[in-house]
């Protein structure tokens, strides 16, 4: 299985790679699916990246709160 900081890392790749797809395929005359396609992706893609970074900062901050709260009883 992954580590988060992995997912965290191949969700922004991934994210990059569709952007970069899309416009590719609008600078080429490619077809409009392409482009769509891409920013389809990507943007699922950055969501995941983000949702995933958001879910690491509060898994931090629960951590410390809880050897706060153990540090002062």
């Amino acid at each position: 299985m992954p580590s988060l900081y992995k997912l965290i890392v191949y969700s922004g790749v991934l994210a990059f790679l569709s952007m970069a797809m899309g416009i590719i395929a609008v600078f080429t005359g490619m077809d409009f699916r392409f482009h769509k396609y891409g920013g389809m992706s990507a943007f699922a893609f950055a969501c995941v990246h983000v949702g995933l970074i958001i879910y690491k900062n509060m898994k931090i901050r629960a951590s410390k709160k809880a050897a706060k709260k153990v540090i002062n009883n």
